[in-house]
């Protein structure tokens, strides 16, 4: 059963991280992705520290995700 849960908590955790990721394409203010995420200041900025040194750049995010098969358009 504790398995079960400590897995749901990582699925979770990089769920969140994708969300993270794809609003930190989009250049959404963290003041907004507090609202969208729902979930605390202090852990948004752990995952964008964790997304600027492993994704540097627009080209890394988009080769990340294009690997998934999910398309990254931009807006504007």
């Amino acid at each position: 059963m504790a398995e079960l849960g400590a897995r749901h908590a990582v699925d979770n955790y990089l769920k969140l991280f994708d969300r993270v990721l794809l609003l930190r394409y989009y250049r959404v203010p963290v003041s907004a992705m507090l609202r969208v995420t729902g979930h605390s200041k202090k852990l948004l900025e752990g995952h964008l520290a964790l997304a600027e040194k492993h994704f540097p750049d627009e080209e890394v995010l988009e080769t990340c995700f294009g690997k998934r098969g999910i398309a990254l358009e931009k807006s504007g």
